[in-house]
């Protein structure tokens, strides 16, 4: 799997070690915690919304307030602490792309 390829990422309820990578065609899973998810992808086109959800900048639609919509109708809400950092990151991001 690429990154490009990874719509988002969320946190599954299995002790909280497990996640979810959610493409457009199938979901893959992993034993891993987000903070040790995070250190691995090291990528700015991955953004953390809060302490379960990481969504690819490239599959944002739009941010409407402190909720994030992909191209595939999901919704995302960011937690107020990472709203501001969230909107630099994707602008950061396009302004490279």
């Amino acid at each position: 799997m690429f990154y490009k390829d990874i719509v988002y990422i969320q946190k599954i309820a299995k002790g909280g070690k497990y996640v979810e990578y959610v493409t457009m065609d199938d979901i893959y899973h992993e034993r891993i915690s987000m903070g040790q998810l995070m250190e691995e992808l090291a990528d700015l086109r991955f953004i953390l919304l809060d302490r379960g959800h990481v969504v690819n900048v490239e599959y944002v639609e739009r941010i409407e307030g402190n909720v994030i919509r992909l191209i595939t109708g999901e919704r995302f809400a960011v937690s107020r602490i990472r709203v501001s950092s969230a909107k630099k990151q994707i602008m950061t991001y396009l302004e490279k792309a």
